[in-house]
């Protein structure tokens, strides 16, 4: 049975990001990790394995977002839900509130934002701030400098799901000008064609020439639009 049948339609999501930013940046936290084994924060060889596992879920995800011009938001919340737990898990094996590997929870937020949707960004902005809390929580009841990082840390992965997200959504709108644009030159071109058709047939040799360059003069302005937005 088809699992999609038994899914509420959530829609899909085009020109989603299919860069491999999630497997170089776990590629690096592993080799960080390594180089701190020997921390009595760290639990070994657990975090290892943790790792191994997230750069292998992402790796996986690209590959099948990768193969496809759409992606369902049900498979996008699929990835950000496995990302999320086991940046979770990461993080308590390596000294929870005081674990370095915090800024991992960075990993799901970009991708949330690169969907272009509002509340896949929102809510896993929301879960990553409510998952790095329930991890510091003992810290920051007791402790103000802790309540004061856990604050800093939040502020982090709101600005940066705010600029992701506008940053997105900018490129979209430019996209679709450009495209607005481009489908007002086609248009432009067959008038063209059209009106020196019937020019030629009708008008003399002077007035197809004046004709003529005065569509020529409105596409060129048109194409200099396009550029202008593209760049």
């Amino acid at each position: 049975m088809d699992l999609r049948l038994l899914l509420p339609a959530r829609g899909e999501t085009s020109g989603f990001s299919r860069s491999n930013y999630e497997v170089l940046f776990s590629v690096f936290m592993v080799a960080l990790a390594y180089f701190y084994r020997r921390d009595s924060l760290m639990a070994y060889p657990d975090i290892l394995f943790l790792f191994m596992s997230l750069l292998a879920a992402n790796f996986v995800f690209n590959r099948i977002f990768s193969e496809r011009s759409r992606v369902s938001l049900w498979l996008v919340d699929a990835m950000l839900a496995t990302n999320l737990f086991i940046i979770s898990a990461i993080i308590s094996k390596s000294g929870g509130h005081l674990s370095y590997f915090w800024v991992l929870y960075l990993l799901p937020i970009f991708t949330a934002a690169l969907s272009g949707r509002a509340f896949e960004a929102a809510s896993t902005t929301l879960l990553c701030v409510l998952s790095l809390g329930a991890l510091s929580a003992g810290a920051v009841r007791h402790d103000t400098a802790q309540r004061f990082a856990f604050f800093v840390k939040s502020s982090v992965f709101v600005f940066s799901v705010l600029v992701i997200f506008r940053t997105v959504l900018a490129r979209r709108r430019l996209e679709a000008e450009v495209s607005f644009k481009r489908f007002q030159v086609e248009k432009l071109i067959e008038a063209a064609s059209a009106s020196e058709s019937k020019a030629a047939s009708e008008s003399s040799a002077a007035e197809v020439g004046r004709r003529t360059a005065g569509l020529l003069h409105d596409i060129g302005n048109m194409i200099s639009i396009i550029m202008l937005t593209s760049e």
